[in-house]
């Protein structure tokens, strides 16, 4: 986890995208400090010692791609409209 807080805090990372085990994601997101969980963006469930970086490239994307049109709703919508939530 100090590792992980280490480069949201130094290397100016704003959202994280979550990959593993389906079985393993839920547990970890719940070791999470709660300031790192509200910057999680979304997870996804792959085998990340058979899974093709391509795949796992492809997964993150795809989460950051929906990330990025929920935020640009948001600014759209205003202040004080409904908000979507970020998938997780």
């Amino acid at each position: 986890m100090k590792l992980l807080e280490t480069l949201l805090r130094t290397d100016g990372y704003e959202i994280v995208v979550i990959g593993g085990h389906d079985y393993e994601v839920p547990e970890f997101l719940q070791f999470l400090p709660v300031e790192l969980r509200d910057r999680v963006a979304g997870t996804f469930h792959a085998d990340p010692a058979t899974a093709p970086p391509a795949e796992i490239r492809k997964s993150a994307r795809s989460i950051l791609e929906r990330y990025e049109r929920e935020q640009q709703q948001r600014l759209i919508s205003g202040p004080g409209r409904s908000r979507p939530t970020a998938g997780r």
